[in-house]
């Protein structure tokens, strides 16, 4: 808080020195990586149209996906026919599986029917973040991990991190990144300061602003909303709103940056199922009503 590390706890064996994996937090470092390509001029906007990025997936290309634009795979609303809520991570039925089981998981997701209107409705994609590493990859020649390291994680002092690869040999930008917790909330401290690090400009303060921004209302709760790749929330604090984005990853991986308190608050845990609330419910009763 006002750029002082104020706490710092770990339990179970865990410790400052032991990685961490950020699960689906890793949307927003991507999606940071894509900022930074379109900042660099690699990528001209976020209104370019996907396709125009995989020629070599030209045989896929329909009237209704040729509607997909990159700001679409962002806010999770490129209207895919994609289910990987409804069943377990490891069934067979859930396409976010079936994507870690294909060797060509961008033909994977490309492939996939139109059924929304791009742009229209959210329907959270793990394959959508996964193009944003082909789409960094077609348009820089670097693979998503290396474009980060030279440009992301170099600039902030992070030397070590771990990122899963997928089959195609691309990493896994929906959920592979792992961090030392001290790096991670690195990220979060980039974002409140506006994309400056060190006295430079790492993030543009546009992007910054464009991805943090309301974009999408997440369907089963009205208080979240959807950036692009960073989730927009509302709490209730001792009755004052206050307004967080934050990268989110299943099993508590929470980096919630709070502009307004000056403030960055990273958790981790392995909170999976029903007590993937506990952090949540931690933020809002305890960490944020004490930072007020």
């Amino acid at each position: 808080k006002d750029g002082k590390l104020v706490v710092e706890s770990y339990f179970n064996g865990w410790h400052r020195n032991r990685m961490q994996s950020i699960r689906s937090a890793s949307k927003s470092v991507t999606s940071a990586l894509i900022g930074i390509a379109i900042d660099k001029g690699f990528i001209k906007s976020d209104n370019e149209k996907v396709f125009d990025f995989f020629p070599a997936y030209e045989d896929l290309r329909t009237p209704e996906r040729d509607q997909i634009l990159l700001g679409h795979l962002l806010m999770m609303g490129a209207g895919l026919d994609w289910n990987q809520t409804t069943f377990p991570d490891n069934d067979p039925r859930n396409d976010e599986h079936r994507l870690g089981e294909s060797d060509d998981g961008f033909r994977f997701v490309l492939e996939k029917k139109v059924i929304q209107k791009p742009g229209t409705v959210f329907n959270y994609n793990s394959g959508n973040t996964d193009l944003l590493a082909g789409i960094i990859y077609e348009t820089s020649g670097m693979f998503a991990d290396k474009f980060g390291e030279k440009y992301l994680f170099e600039p902030l002092g992070i030397d070590h991190v771990g990122w899963r690869k997928n089959n195609n040999g691309h990493p896994n930008a929906a959920f592979g990144i792992h961090l030392y917790p001290r790096d991670f909330i690195k990220i979060g401290k980039l974002f409140l300061d506006s994309g400056v690090w060190d006295n430079k400009q790492i993030v543009s303060k546009a992007w910054i602003a464009k991805s943090t921004t309301f974009k999408m209302q997440y369907p089963l709760d009205n208080n979240q909303g959807y950036g692009y790749q960073w989730w927009i929330r509302e709490w209730d604090v001792d009755g004052e709103k206050i307004t967080s984005f934050q990268a989110q990853g299943n099993g508590g991986q929470v980096l919630c940056v709070i502009p307004e308190l000056h403030a960055v608050v990273l958790l981790t845990g392995r909170n999976y199922g029903a007590d993937s609330i506990l952090p949540f419910n931690y933020l809002n009763n305890i960490i944020l009503p004490a930072l007020k």
